[in-house]
């Protein structure tokens, strides 16, 4: 599995995701192996899906990260894990895309897009069986959405038989750290409808209220916001990482979530979500767990409480103690009660993946421990709010044209950002005749 981190979001997603990674396969800051790893049978802890074995027996992760300027991958090249990453892993400019989408995918310098497409490339080649391909960024930077979008043409174009999926984090219109966050989201949107095979969204607003709510974090920095990114993204991969009795690969991902090509947006469920304290009080069955990860303030995209929510389909990643009987168990209760529910054209199906080594726990994040943890990943209207917020955002903007003057001078015209807003619209209002019982039919 080769992932890919893009733009300053994205590396600070990186340096989440690799500090979990690390503790999960037993290795140590410098890519060793640690005591607990040598004393293991090779199959209870395969790193090979993240690692790659170098002959002097250090383990290098598979993955690129990218940044049009050097700040941020500085700190990874002198911080902990300076000794992870190959340095044909890190690759950084000399000055950013200033939040501007134009910038990042017309002006990014050849040396970087080359050196970039070349270290993908060579990822893929030190691979024995290429799994898939994951791209990490930030909608709403200059970076994340130009660069990133760029990448995921070229990799659609290279490697257009392996699946690739892409995991977004985007911005909230009440949290937003620059006025032209809705162009970059929703140009940075529209690309991966056409390159790639699922899009798994997140947003900030989701993830500050479980820092607030659930994990009792007065005052969360986006290392803690990108530490429950990296606890997700760790229960997707786990039943490919970890023995288990079922297992839920990135081909099973898209067969099973997507109904139609252009209906390919997966939102995210996890849980438990308990501060420490709240965790040493007692454990959770897995029954509350499933029904846990299905509620609005486990889901990692906010919703409004007035909405209904409805499933088109839904994939779920157990880890621990948690048993294929329990499972199934729990999933026909909550079928008969409807206390889920699915549209009618689509049958009521759920792909199930099943793990037996628990979530590992970074100490900082505030996650409390738990035996059993549960991750959904489910194709659903959840994803209307994130979208009908976008598309008000930049006809707001677009009404008075505003900063269009910086996108256009970057060799962008206003029609590129139209037919993106048109695209949207289009998505948006699919998702919401889901209902319709002649949907199969009029839609996609």
């Amino acid at each position: 599995l080769v992932q890919i981190f893009v733009g300053q979001g994205g590396a600070q997603i990186a340096d989440a995701c690799w500090e979990l990674f690390t503790q999960e396969h037993f290795i140590t800051p410098s890519g060793e192996p640690s005591a607990c790893l040598c004393g293991q049978e090779q199959g209870d802890c395969d790193g090979s899906a993240f690692f790659n074995l170098t002959q002097r027996g250090f383990y290098v992760p598979r993955t690129l990260i990218v940044d049009t300027e050097p700040s941020v991958l500085d700190e990874i090249r002198t911080g902990v894990y300076r000794n992870l990453f190959q340095p044909s892993s890190l690759i950084s400019g000399c000055e950013d895309s200033a939040s501007n989408f134009a910038r990042g995918y017309y002006s990014t310098p050849c040396s970087i897009v080359d050196a970039s497409y070349n270290s993908i490339r060579h990822l893929a080649e030190a691979c024995d069986l290429l799994h898939g391909i994951i791209f990490y960024r930030t909608y709403g930077g200059g970076t994340g959405s130009g660069l990133g979008c760029r990448l995921l043409q070229h990799t659609a174009d290279e490697f257009c038989k392996i699946s690739r999926m892409d995991f977004g984090v985007i911005p909230g219109v009440t949290l937003s750290s620059g006025p032209v966050e809705p162009y970059n989201a929703v140009l940075a949107t529209q690309v991966p409808v056409e390159h790639v095979n699922l899009v798994s969204l997140v947003d900030n607003m989701a993830l500050q209220r479980i820092c607030f709510c659930l994990l009792k974090i007065i005052k969360p920095s986006f290392t803690s916001l990108n530490r429950i990114i990296a606890q997700c993204m760790s229960g997707l991969t786990s039943t490919f990482r970890f023995p288990g009795p079922t297992t839920i690969t990135m081909m099973d991902l898209y067969t099973n979530l997507v109904p139609y090509p252009d209906a390919h947006f997966a939102m995210i469920g996890f849980a438990p979500l308990f501060d420490l304290e709240t965790a040493c009080k007692g454990q959770v069955d897995t029954t509350q767990l499933t029904e846990l990860v299905f509620a609005p303030a486990n889901q990692l995209v906010h919703q409004h409480e007035e909405e209904l929510n409805m499933y088109l389909t839904c994939c779920l990643f157990y880890r621990g103690n948690a048993c294929v009987r329990e499972v199934n168990t729990c999933i026909d209760e909550m079928r008969s009660s409807n206390r889920l529910p699915f549209v009618d054209w689509c049958p009521t199906g759920f792909k199930v993946g099943i793990s037996y080594q628990p979530m590992t726990i970074i100490e900082a994040s505030r996650i409390g421990p738990s035996d059993t943890s549960v991750m959904a990943l489910h194709n659903s209207t959840l994803f209307r709010t994130p979208l009908h917020e976008l598309t008000k955002a930049v006809e707001t903007l677009l009404q008075r044209n505003a900063f269009l003057h910086w996108y256009m001078a970057e060799g962008l015209e206003r029609e590129e950002i139209e037919n993106s807003l048109g695209g949207l619209k289009k998505l948006e209002a699919d998702y919401n005749s889901v209902r319709m019982l002649d949907y199969a039919l009029h839609v996609f």
